[in-house]
C-alpha cells in the first residue's frame, strides 16, 4: 500500500467512524468497505465494520469478520453476539486434540498474549490452555460425545490403514538432500527404487542404499517406540531412516493394528497427520 492509498484509507475510516457514531450504519458500512479495500489487513477497520454489521443485525457477517481478527480483543463483541442468540454453524474436525494449541488449526493471537489464540477450523477465538472447542460444544450439549468419538475413531482407522500400507514401500522419499551440498533433490521413480542418484547441483553420487544397510544394525537395537516415531514423523530424521525403519518393523513382524504402543502414538500425533 502506497502513501496515497494509506491516506485515503485513513480518511475513509475516520468518516466511517463519524457516521457510525451518528447511527448512520449504511453510510458507515460503505466507508469502511472502501477503506478495507485499500487496506485489507487493517484489523481496526475490520473491527469497526463488524460493529456496523452487529448494529444492522447481520450477525453472520459480524461473526466472520470478528473471527478473522487475530490481535484485537473481540471478546466483548463475541459475548454480545451470544446474548443476541447468534450461534455460528460448526462441524466437528476429524482429529481432536485434548486441548487447544496442540493442533495445526491453532494460531496464537500474539507473542505477548500467548494464552489466547485463534482456531482456524472453527474460526473463533480460543483459550490455548482450554479444551478443544469440540469438547466444549459437547459440554454445552450442542453435539454429542458419541459424535466426537465416531469422528476420531474413523480418522484414526484411516491413518492406521495408511501406515500399514506404507510398510510395503521400501523406496526412498520423493525428495532427498544431497549428502555433500545439502541441495534438496526431487527423485524419479527409478532413483527411488535403486536408492541412488546424482546430485544435479554438485554432481555427487549419493548411494543411499548403502546408508540404509548401514543403519540396519542400529534399527535392530531400537525400541518399538523409536521405530514408530520414525514412521509417524519422518521429517525429524534423515531420509534414509524411513525405509530402514519400515524394513525393521517388517522384520520384527510388528502388527500396527494390534500394537498398543502404536495406537497410543497415533492418538498423540493424529492431529499433525494428514489422511
Amino acid at each position: 500500500m502506497n502513501k496515497y492509498e494509506q491516506e485515503q484509507s485513513e480518511l475513509l475510516f475516520n468518516e466511517g467512524v463519524e457516521l457510525y457514531e451518528q447511527e448512520k450504519t449504511a453510510e458507515a458500512e460503505e466507508k469502511f468497505l472502501a477503506a478495507l479495500e485499500l487496506h485489507p489487513d487493517s484489523e481496526e477497520i475490520m473491527y469497526n465494520l463488524a460493529l456496523v454489521y452487529f448494529e444492522q443485525k447481520k450477525y453472520e457477517l459480524c461473526w466472520n469478520l470478528a473471527a478473522a481478527i487475530q490481535f484485537l480483543d473481540c471478546t466483548e463483541l463475541f459475548e454480545e453476539l451470544e446474548k443476541a442468540g447468534f450461534k455460528p454453524s460448526m462441524d466437528i474436525p476429524d482429529s481432536i486434540p485434548d486441548s487447544c494449541s496442540e493442533c495445526r488449526h491453532f494460531r496464537p493471537v500474539s507473542m505477548i498474549r500467548d494464552e489466547g489464540g485463534f482456531c482456524t477450523f472453527y474460526e473463533l477465538k480460543v483459550d490455548s490452555m482450554g479444551k478443544c472447542y469440540a469438547y466444549k460444544m459437547a459440554d454445552e450439549g450442542r453435539i454429542s460425545r458419541e459424535a466426537i468419538d465416531e469422528k476420531v475413531n474413523k480418522h484414526l482407522q484411516e491413518l492406521r490403514v495408511r501406515f500399514v500400507e506404507s510398510l510395503k514401500d521400501e523406496r526412498l522419499p520423493q525428495t532427498y538432500l544431497c549428502a555433500k551440498c545439502g541441495q534438496e533433490m526431487s527423485l524419479n521413480e527409478t532413483e527411488r527404487v535403486t536408492k541412488s542418484f546424482i546430485c544435479k547441483n554438485c554432481g555427487t553420487e549419493n548411494q543411499v542404499g548403502e546408508k540404509i544397510r548401514a543403519l540396519e544394525q542400529t534399527m535392530h537395537d531400537l525400541p518399538e517406540k523409536e521405530l514408530f516415531l520414525i514412521l509417524l514423523q519422518p521429517q525429524d530424521y534423515r531420509s534414509e531412516f524411513l525405509p530402514a525403519a519400515r524394513r525393521e518393523i517388517n522384520h520384527r513382524n510388528l502388527d500396527l493394528n494390534e500394537s498398543k504402543r502404536f495406537t497410543e502414538l497415533l492418538k498423540e500425533y493424529q492431529h499433525l497427520l494428514e489422511v
